[in-house]
């Protein structure tokens, strides 16, 4: 499956998977329904930043995206929710966090 196939596929598979229609994955993401269909069959690429944000649409990460769906054995949906609220913490934060964590751990 070469690229393009691959991204189409799995905007589909996760579309899908979360019972959108694409109709509202492009109204949600203020892109026409044509770009989004395009991209579904193959036809178009999305750039980047349209990647991001479809990413983010579905609270995925790139590195999610590009991992088949229930194949990953680490980012369970408590580790990504966890992963997802530290990217608002400031840096003293993650630092106090980080050395609470290793505190609960380490028993």
């Amino acid at each position: 499956m070469n690229n393009l196939n691959f991204i189409s596929h799995r905007i589909t598979e996760l579309r899908l998977s979360k019972n959108i229609s694409s109709r509202k994955l492009s109204l949600d993401l203020g892109l026409s329904n044509s770009y989004i269909t395009q991209i579904e069959n193959g036809k178009k690429m999305p750039s980047l930043e349209n990647l991001y944000r479809i990413c983010d649409y579905f609270d995925i990460t790139i590195a999610d995206f590009f991992a088949p769906v229930g194949t990953s054995k680490f980012l369970t949906d408590d580790l990504r929710e966890l992963i997802h609220a530290a990217k608002d913490l400031t840096p003293e934060q993650i630092k106090a966090f980080t050395e609470a964590f290793k505190t609960i751990t380490k028993g």
